[in-house]
């Protein structure tokens, strides 16, 4: 009976960990063609220099340790000499919840610190303003969330450089990006509640019956 049990709580155990690793690819831009050093290097739409991502419009920076990256050693500025647009497309679940986490802070050169990221899911965009201030190769990253349903077997995130930027560079940076779905399988059906209760009933039958023939002889 305890190993029945047993096994039901793992198996609850294993649906709670559903979804629990990251479905972005090259979230924090370590993986590159091109290494930027101690500097950035500019990358227009069509590049493939960044596994997992499409450049998609404009132009970016993969920055390397001009300044001090968020997660690992490599970042992006998203407006290289103009606006640029990255995306990427994952496997999702329809009616499934998923969370968007990113690091976003500001190039604080000309049009100082005050940029924002547009982020898209399937086309709709959400603002998120940096609020902080930078200072030299400190961006002071702020982490800003976003959760959604999704619609389909695939989803389409990309990331774009917001308002305020009116041409050139000195966009928004970004870095250490992540999508995790939510675990709607931790809960069993009712269903599955039913035969987990069936078996224990079973079980226990099995033991009482036992007990008797023990008992009569």
């Amino acid at each position: 009976m305890f190993k029945f049990i047993a096994a039901g709580a793992l198996a609850l155990g294993t649906a709670t960990s559903a979804h629990a690793a990251n479905l972005i690819t090259n979230g924090s831009f370590e993986q590159s063609t091109v290494r930027p050093g101690s500097g950035w290097i500019q990358l227009n739409a069509g590049n493939s220099s960044l596994p997992g991502w499409t450049i998609e419009s404009g132009s970016i920076d993969l920055v390397g340790t001009y300044w001090t990256a968020s997660h690992g050693t490599q970042s992006l500025d998203l407006a290289g000499d103009r606006p640029g647009v990255i995306s990427q497309s994952f496997a999702t679940v329809a009616g499934e919840s998923y969370t968007i986490t990113f690091d976003h802070a500001a190039n604080a050169g000309y049009g100082g610190s005050r940029k924002a990221v547009d982020v898209f899911v399937n086309g709709v965009a959400t603002s998120f303003m940096f609020n902080g201030e930078v200072s030299g190769v400190n961006q002071n990253w702020q982490t800003d969330t976003l959760t959604f349903i999704a619609t389909g077997t695939t989803t389409k995130l990309a990331f774009g450089a917001g308002a305020g930027i009116t041409g050139g560079a000195y966009g928004p940076s970004l870095d250490n990006v992540s999508v995790v779905g939510t675990a709607v399988a931790a809960v069993p059906e009712p269903a599955s509640w039913a035969m987990m209760i069936a078996g224990f009933g079973l079980v226990g039958g099995t033991m009482r019956r036992r007990h008797s023939v023990l008992a009569a002889a």
